[in-house]
């Protein structure tokens, strides 16, 4: 018996001395036994997978992909025999010195062969010492690539029957690389490619140190391999409890196919095959199963079993393994998801500010208490390489009665690009990170990096789901703009040309339209082809010309959009507020006339063509209407904001409040000299008629309504109103003396009566009409006593100080008593003085309606913004001050201290000023 078992114990010693020494000159790594019970129920295809402490072994690159620190433990029993396999391992990355974190991880492995009984004492270890590395993410196609080494040192002993035979070691390298294939355009995810170079040179060199003789016991071995996960879960919901199925292909001396996949997260079933390439033996094959969980403090606990066929040696059966997940990537803050949108590059003043919005990005805390957080989002080259980050608080993790709620944060990504970013390509992919980073007291500061592509969009390239985005187009400063602007529209022209209701902001609005027209520009529509991805959804891209490139092409063609923008921008320049009018296929515009709004009712012409807004009137111009006159722009555009009002499928979107959310891009065109005005003459002379003719037209109506009906003092006064705003006063007053004549209480009639008298310097029957107007009327006579402040404060003698008290008193009485029918209600106060109220940015808004004198209650003066502008074209430079304590007293009904209102250039008794046609208040 024990003749056989020294037999035995012979062929067993031999046999893996054999494993070290004896090896053919054809085979790379038949000798080597390798480790791991998850690789080997998988075929031993793992050099692209190294996902798991098996990867020091296997292929150490796969380390820098792993956020965790873990330890691993193996057994097998090799063929049956009583051969030990012990394997052992623990991974983690560089968290100890944060700055090397992102791109370093080490690891440490033993793997242990032992035999022993009574006589023969057999032992093989290998100890790894493993670094891998990920290399800095700037460079997209260096961004999937990881590599890593192992410094290892293999040592063997041998003892029989307690004398030794063999006691060897030495030092040897592997190397290997991990690509992420799927990373690469047009190439599905979950592609990987590894390269595995085991005992790196000449192989793997031992000295005996009985002998003090060398030997190569194991030579170098080349091995790569191909995995592809198809997907994380099940692509048709959770019917199917299938998730994280691994497929692997390896090659070296044989090939390696093998499959993992997981069933509820909780339970893995693997397979494997490998075949020798230069022999004929069988196949093997390999089979194992797998179970997770999380115990107590520990993220995973895992099991494994596998087991081997042997083509030629008995199967081994007793192999186990496991592993220990201690912590789950140790930072404290995590991102979790991370998206970009597709960027525009003419929107990026927008990315960097308050209300910018890039993407998203969830980050979650797992530590106990609030954790402050600095989010940067770096692109190079196109952003400072140190931004200044966004400041965050990230809540802690809690438990209530009803749930476990995460600690995480939503925080929009912000970005500051330069204008470098406006010479990009008309499309680029590329490669961002998204930086996390925090402290904890008395501690240094952890960093935890996020790697996201995005597509880029050159200049002029937006899309339309949110309209204001527009505005970013509309480059107020501009020269080249600036100056044809100031070419066309001088303001001395503007001045000139002022008559009636037809403001300076129309008359520049005019000239400037005109100027287009007679440079040639024509209507081309646009087509799109292309699609950007925002928030998850596929936009069509449209583009918009910088409106100095696009003003010196004369006869160039362009869209709707190039037009209302380019119109804007010309507008905007010489202080003209604008507005696009957003339809589902269409954009034009409308500009501030300066008419307030309480003088609705009394335009000389059709007021369906104008847009309330703000407090004052709005004029649509449709911007490519370039074959018509001005005039004619005008009132297509009136219709077709009508029509689209009426489906309430129009938007506006005003530029000036816009544009604090959507800042122009800095666009440095260069000089064009060429940029002249052209003769204007004829068409603005062609566009007055045009609008006389519409007057008349206007006009006829009421005298045609009167004739039917005479007895309409309503509609009668009304006429009368727009009569004296517009220049015929003598008309006016005929028509009010009828009035009169028949109801001499009529207080509409004596108020306008009164302005009538104010134009034409009678102060003293202007203050008997007012007053009179005041005690007669059956409304709110606010306005009325508005009209006598102003009156007053032009019937004192400046030479008499007496005088000049006197007549300021009975003005701040006036406007007391104004602010006393106010009664604290904002929006009847800005109708009364004709100011606008300022428009909050937003995404658009629809039209306003209409409407009559406010009620005397109404809003607190906190709920409206108001704007006065220092010199509003309706009102007159010296009633600017005036108007601004007329805005104290009516809104808050603060006393006014007695002050010298600055009279320069006013008409005094006895003169006409038609100036206050428009400043007065007209009762219609």
């Amino acid at each position: 018996m024990k003749k056989n078992h020294l037999t035995l114990t012979s062929i067993t010693f031999a046999l893996l001395a054999g494993l070290c020494f004896l090896q053919p000159a054809n085979a790379q790594i038949r000798n080597q036994v390798f480790a791991g019970t998850r690789p080997r129920s998988m075929g031993d295809a793992f050099v692209a997978v190294a996902d798991d402490g098996n990867a020091i072994y296997w292929n150490p690159a796969g380390l820098a992909r792993m956020e965790r620190i873990q330890a691993n433990f193996a057994y097998a029993d090799l063929f049956g025999l009583g051969i030990e396999n012990i394997y052992a391992s623990f991974i983690s990355r560089v968290y100890f010195i944060p700055p090397l974190t992102d791109y370093l991880a080490f690891g440490v492995d033993l793997n242990r062969i032992q035999f022993g009984d009574d006589e023969l004492d057999f032992s093989q270890n290998q100890i790894n010492f493993s670094l891998a590395f990920a290399p800095p993410q700037s460079l997209p196609l260096l961004r999937p690539l990881s590599a890593g080494a192992n410094a290892k040192y293999f040592s063997m002993k041998g003892d029989l029957d307690g004398n030794s035979q063999l006691d060897a070691g030495g030092w040897g390298w592997d190397a290997g690389l991990l690509y992420d294939v799927g990373a690469l355009p047009y190439v599905p995810n979950g592609f990987q490619v590894g390269l595995m170079v085991h005992n790196l040179g000449d192989g793997l060199w031992v000295t005996n140190k009985l002998t003090e003789a060398s030997s190569k016991v194991f030579q170098e071995n080349i091995r790569w391999g191909l995995s592809y996960r198809p997907f994380d879960d099940w692509p048709g919901g959770k019917s199917i409890p299938l998730s994280d199925p691994v497929i692997a292909l390896d090659f070296d001396d044989r090939v390696h196919l093998g499959l993992e996949f997981w069933l509820a997260k909780t339970l893995a079933l693997r397979a494997g095959w490998q075949k020798d390439w230069h022999t004929r033996e069988k196949a093997s094959f390999s089979f194992g199963v797998g179970f997770k969980q999380a115990v107590k403090d520990f993220p995973e606990v895992r099991i494994d079993y596998a087991l081997t066929d042997s083509p030629v040696l008995p199967n081994t059966n007793k192999q186990f393994g496991g592993s220990l997940l201690v912590r789950d990537d140790p930072r404290l803050l995590r991102i979790e998801e991370a998206y970009v949108n597709d960027i525009f590059a003419s929107l990026y003043q927008y990315y960097g500010g308050a209300t910018g919005d890039l993407g998203r990005a969830k980050i979650r805390n797992i530590y106990h208490d609030t954790l402050i957080a600095e989010v940067k989002f770096i692109a190079p080259p196109y952003t400072k390489r140190d931004p200044t980050p966004q400041i965050i608080k990230v809540p802690p993790p809690r438990k209530t009665e009803l749930a476990e709620e995460k600690g995480i944060a939503e925080v929009p990504l912000r970005a500051v690009f330069d204008g470098s970013i406006l010479h990009c390509a008309a499309q680029e992919r590329l490669n961002a990170r998204i930086e996390v980073s925090y402290a904890l007291p008395r501690r240094e500061r952890f960093r935890t990096v996020r790697n996201v592509d995005y597509v880029l969009h050159g200049a002029g390239c937006l899309t339309w789901d949110d309209p204001a985005k527009a505005v970013a187009f509309i480059t107020i400063g501009e020269k080249n703009v600036t100056r044809f602007a100031g070419r066309v529209a001088p303001q001395d022209s503007l001045q000139k040309a002022r008559k009636g209701f037809v403001t300076e902001n129309i008359v520049a609005a005019m000239r400037l339209f005109e100027a287009l027209r007679a440079r040639g520009f024509a209507y081309v529509p646009d087509r799109t082809t292309r699609q950007a991805l925002i928030a998850g959804r596929k936009l069509e891209i449209d583009a918009i010309d910088y409106p100095a490139e696009f003003l010196k092409a004369d006869g160039t063609g362009g869209d709707c959009d190039d037009f209302a923008v380019l119109f804007s921008s010309l507008l905007q320049s010489i202080g003209i507020e604008t507005a696009l009018l957003i339809l589902p296929d269409h954009v034009f515009l409308m500009f501030d006339t300066g008419i307030p709004m309480r003088q609705f009712k009394s335009l000389p012409v059709d007021t369906s063509l104008f847009i309330p807004n703000r407090g004052t009137l709005w004029m649509p111009v449709e911007t490519t209407a370039l074959k018509s006159t001005f005039v004619e722009a005008w009132k297509e555009g009136g219709g077709k904001y009508r029509r689209a009002a009426a489906r309430n499928s129009v938007q506006i979107v005003e530029v000036t409040p816009n544009q604090r959310v959507y800042p122009p891009a800095e666009v440095s065109a260069r000089d064009f000299p060429d940029l002249s005005a052209p003769p204007l003459a004829r068409p603005v002379a062609e566009n007055f008629r045009a609008l006389a003719a519409m007057t008349s037209a206007h006009l006829k109506k009421f005298e045609d309504s009167l004739r039917v009906n005479p007895d309409d003092h309503a509609r009668r006064n009304t006429y009368a109103a727009i009569l004296g705003q517009n220049g015929d006063r003598r008309q006016a007053r005929q028509q009010l003396n009828i009035i009169l004549k028949k109801n001499p209480s009529y207080a509409p009639a004596l108020n306008n009566l009164g302005n009538l008298e104010f134009v034409e310097g009678r102060f003293e029957r202007a203050e008997s009409l007012y007053t009179a107007a005041a005690k007669h009327t059956t409304l709110n006579p606010a306005g009325t006593y508005l009209n006598l402040a102003f009156l007053y404060e032009m019937m004192y003698d400046e030479n008499n100080k007496t005088s000049m008290e006197f007549w300021k008193k009975k003005s701040i009485t006036a406007l007391t008593a104004a602010g006393r029918l106010v009664n604290n209600n904002s929006e009847l106060a800005l109708f009364l003085l004709g100011l606008p109220v300022a428009l909050t940015p937003g995404k658009g808004k629809g039209p306003e309606t209409p409407k009559a004198a406010p009620d005397s209650a109404g809003a607190k003066p906190d709920s409206v913004k108001i704007e006065i502008k220092e010199k509003p074209p309706s009102l007159g430079e010296r009633f600017v001050n005036f108007i601004k304590d007329s805005m104290q007293i009516l809104l808050v009904g603060e006393p006014l201290k007695v002050t010298v209102l600055d009279r320069a250039g006013a008409k005094r008794r006895g003169e006409v000023d038609e100036e206050r046609t428009w400043l007065l208040w007209w009762n219609v």
